[in-house]
């Protein structure tokens, strides 16, 4: 895993557009992240938080080129960009020069959620090349692209049901899992298991845990039991912030291991 630098061809590139909460701060927003793909040339976006759209040109990332979209469950924070992108995708410019076909997945409840903003805005969001898929833990793919859905313990926020952590295989290179907002639970060690990079959310500190999410130690347990080669961390509460979250992770975990900076690219 490299971080930052040049841009390499033929690698897959994960940029972190918000590494924070909704609690947001100046050097941190709220979460998104897009990761390059390198068979297709073009972009999936993981949980667009608000000030994801904002974010995107810093990143080098044409927003033309997005043909995915994972959603890993429906609190604000985690999907409220995707309304952005949908009403950009409308603009008559874009749709004259053409435009991909945008898939969406998420878990239960992504149907209601795009049904109440047609409700509210109508046509400018009721995009054409719009597929929308409510999936349960299990295998589906895109194209080339295998995503693995496991269970989440996070509250969905819309509908009764799972929130989910996804693992991204794509054919001759490094394997990526997300786990999007999740305490412990044995379902992420499978889908973590030999990842070369894990993005793991790491809400807050030993001293103030919260039902739903990560703690440091608990991060670094998963790291270590599902055998990852790279941890990575992200989504911090300020409390998260204020700790010393490393020496907190070095109970459970002696791999690399880094915390995410807004706007910070990862190569695998």
């Amino acid at each position: 895993m490299a971080a930052g630098g040049e841009k390499k061809p033929g690698r897959i590139r994960i940029t972190v557009l918000g590494s924070g909460s909704i609690m947001c701060s100046a050097g941190r927003n709220p979460p998104g992240y897009v990761l390059e793909d390198p068979l297709s040339e073009s972009f999936l976006l993981l949980d667009p938080g608000p000030g994801t759209w904002a974010r995107l040109p810093r990143a080098g990332v044409d927003p033309r080129r997005i043909d995915r979209v994972l959603i890993t469950h429906y609190h604000v924070d985690h999907h409220a960009d995707l309304l952005a992108l949908l009403f950009a995708r409308h603009n008559p410019r874009w749709r004259e020069e053409g435009l991909p076909p945008l898939f969406v997945a998420g878990p239960p409840g992504l149907n209601r959620l795009l049904e109440a903003w047609r409700g509210l805005y109508g046509e400018v969001v009721d995009d054409p090349g719009l597929e929308a898929r409510e999936v349960e833990p299990g295998e589906f793919s895109r194209d080339h692209l295998l995503i693995k859905a496991a269970p989440a313990r996070h509250p969905n926020g819309i509908a009764e049901g799972t929130s989910l952590s996804y693992r991204l295989e794509i054919p001759g290179h490094p394997s990526f899992c997300y786990t999007g907002d999740t305490e412990e639970a044995g379902s992420l060690v499978e889908a973590a298991r030999e990842a070369h990079l894990l993005l793991c959310e790491c809400s807050f500190p030993e001293e103030h845990p919260v039902p739903g999410h990560m703690t440091p130690a608990a991060a670094g347990k998963l790291a270590r039991e599902a055998d990852v080669r790279h941890l990575v961390l992200t989504h911090f509460y300020p409390r998260a912030d204020e700790a010393d979250l490393v020496a907190q992770v070095r109970k459970e975990w002696d791999g690399s291991l880094h915390l995410a900076r807004d706007l910070e690219t990862f190569e695998l």
